[in-house]
């Protein structure tokens, strides 16, 4: 099993110390280490060498992985080179791996569109270089101002800036100054009951309850953000599933509302990390399930191996 993300990627780590337990070889690529890894992908034997070692990848799990933690000291253009390489490389490892899964998917406005399409509602959303131009486009009295892509601009190797999310009063908005203008998203702020973070790991889902004054809390202000583990709503649990299966994931995680009894999608981290709920609630269980997750698609894939190895063996059974 090859597992790729950041040496500080705490979920993986817990990860791959239960699965060494219950027998499971792992073998791991870090963003900061990659370019010293000996990687060579075999496509011919769909085979992978890291250190040295031969590895066939029944399952590969891609979370945090990011080029721009690599350096390159040849100057800009090795460095871009290097990076764009290398993110390439890690986005194809589907050619050699059983079972893909991965941390690039629908973005934020094919994840709503998606779950308007299949009935599931979502907040009114204009995605906008000026979000002054949003104004007369909603209704809401606040709004919620929010990255297009990540919170996070890796500028440096090494040193993360945040972009967190702006709760703001819609007749506050001003015209964008300056030539360069990042697209952002801009919602109308719902009113709700309710918060929810909901992990889908094949098949299984397993809800949070959060509390926090404002979306950039999180990451800000930890002290203010509350947690309890909670039973998933019905029908937050069948949109989880559906949106699951309309984006063909094996992995994510979830923000919903629930205002008036009713779910509202906010969006899917397909990297999304728990840990941080998990210290809050004194549980595991995502931990676990995750596990769970990667022993039954290794099983199955090495199932699905031997077999397709039998039938191409000589006098073996048909």
């Amino acid at each position: 099993m090859l597992l790729v993300s950041r040496a500080a990627d705490r979920e993986l780590t817990s990860v791959e110390v239960l699965l060494a337990k219950i027998g499971i070889p792992v073998v791991r690529i870090n963003a900061e280490t990659a370019s010293s890894a000996g990687l060579v992908a075999d496509l011919g034997n769909r085979t992978l060498h890291l250190h040295g070692r031969p590895i066939r990848p029944t399952v590969t799990w891609v979370r945090h992985f990011s080029a721009r933690a690599l350096s390159d000291r040849r100057g800009a253009v090795h460095q871009a080179f290097l990076r764009d390489s290398w993110q390439a490389a890690v986005a194809q490892l589907a050619a050699i791996s059983g079972v893909l899964i991965a941390a690039d998917g629908p973005g934020l406005m094919t994840q709503l569109a998606l779950a308007a399409d299949n009935g599931i509602r979502v907040p009114r959303t204009v995605v906008t270089s000026d979000p002054f131009l949003a104004a007369g486009l909603l209704t809401s009295t606040r709004v919620v101002i929010k990255a297009l892509h990540q919170h996070f601009v890796e500028a440096r190797p090494g040193l993360l800036s945040g972009v967190f999310p702006d709760v703001t009063d819609r007749d506050r908005l001003q015209p964008a100054r300056g030539p360069a203008r990042p697209p952002v998203a801009v919602q109308e702020f719902i009113e709700h009951d309710l918060e929810l973070r909901v992990y889908y790991l094949h098949g299984e889902i397993l809800g949070f309850a959060v509390t926090k004054d404002g979306p950039a809390d999180l990451w800000l202000h930890a002290e203010r953000v509350g947690a309890r583990d909670t039973e998933v709503p019905a029908d937050v649990a069948a949109a989880t599933r559906l949106l699951a299966a309309a984006m063909s994931i094996e992995y994510g995680a979830f923000d919903f509302l629930v205002s008036g009894g009713e779910p509202i999608f906010l969006e899917v981290n397909l990297a999304g990390d728990w840990c941080w709920l998990e210290a809050l609630t004194g549980t595991t269980g995502v931990t676990l399930a995750a596990v769970r997750m990667l022993r039954d698609l290794h099983h199955r894939r090495s199932a699905i191996e031997l077999t397709t190895f039998l039938a191409g063996r000589p006098g073996s059974p048909g």
